[in-house]
């Protein structure tokens, strides 16, 4: 092939357009793929149960220094949680039900891979819920689910 063959402006665009459709397509597939995989999966066969209907959305920041917001309050069913990790690096969120002043684990809230972000969809019955950092278990928040 000659030089004067691959320069040729009709031929160069051609190329072009089919590449970026290429790339588009991976785009599209590579989205598709990570909106299929929500989240982590439960540990917990409370978490285990099919989960449709609607779905409350509590969000906690993770910080070196703590945990914000300190406390939410949402109503008892099916709740997203989600979080954001600022601190530089978590193993994620885990969360405990205080039961007579003994705390119960319910489940785990894990950052997405490759991101700071990570989601969680766990059935929660009324009660107090204590989440803390489970890499800073110093770092401590409450979920209060009312009835």
């Amino acid at each position: 092939m000659t030089i004067k063959k691959a320069l040729n402006p009709l031929r160069s665009p051609i190329i072009a357009v089919v590449v970026l459709a290429l790339l588009v397509l991976v785009a599209i597939g590579v989205k598709a793929r990570v909106w299929r995989n929500p989240g982590a999966v439960a540990s917990n066969p409370q978490q285990l149960i099919p989960t449709h209907g609607p779905v409350q959305v509590v969000r906690f920041t993770l910080y070196d220094a703590g945990i914000y917001p300190r406390e939410v309050r949402a109503r008892a069913g099916l709740i997203a949680v989600a979080i954001e990790d600022l601190s530089g690096g978590t193993q994620g969120l885990a969360l405990t039900r205080v039961v007579n002043g003994q705390p119960l684990p319910v489940g785990l809230v894990e950052r997405f891979a490759n991101h700071w972000r990570g989601r969680s969809e766990i059935r929660l019955n009324a009660g107090r819920y204590e989440v803390f950092d489970s890499s800073r278990p110093s770092n401590r928040a409450t979920l209060v689910v009312e009835p």
